[in-house]
């Protein structure tokens, strides 16, 4: 793992203050890490947005910015930034075809899921319940026993 990551989706203006934007993204899903230099990359091409790819000091915010990047999907204005870890040319072209059987898998059987963890794709059964509906008797259950345990204890 590196200390860079990108940012897919950042709109270029022609006079742009690129720190400023990419602060702005990170404080949009909590991060206030220090960032050592952030640059385009790529050769500027009509109607082609370039990637960011932002430098921080360690390797930690990088992993937490990570963490974090899901939520900027829900955020108005957001929704098509993305970011990722910055990856050499063979580990993209390694991700892409992951993917690529990721979806004829899910063609092929959609009565499961299937998923991307650890370099290789899981599938397992689709659950008729989601796995949250049991959180509230759960919680109920370990009030009630901290109830009881406490009424033993006065």
């Amino acid at each position: 793992m590196s200390k860079n990551a990108i940012v897919y989706g950042l709109v270029e203006p022609e006079h742009e203050t690129l720190l400023k934007k990419v602060e702005e993204v990170l404080e949009e899903i909590g991060e206030k890490p220090n960032l050592t230099s952030c640059s385009r990359v790529g050769i500027k091409r009509d109607n082609a947005i370039r990637p960011v790819k932002i430098t921080l000091k360690c390797i930690d915010d990088v992993n937490q910015i990570l963490r974090n990047a899901k939520i900027l999907q829900t955020r108005t204005g957001y929704t098509g930034i993305f970011i990722c870890p910055d990856r050499t040319a063979e580990q993209r072209k390694a991700d892409k075809r992951l993917w690529e059987q990721l979806k004829t898998k899910r063609k092929k059987e959609p009565e499961k899921d299937h998923r991307i963890q650890n370099g290789r794709i899981v599938s397992s059964k689709k659950d008729s319940k989601p796995a949250v509906s049991n959180i509230g008797q759960i919680c109920d259950f370990y009030h009630s026993s901290n109830i009881n345990i406490l009424l033993d204890i006065i």
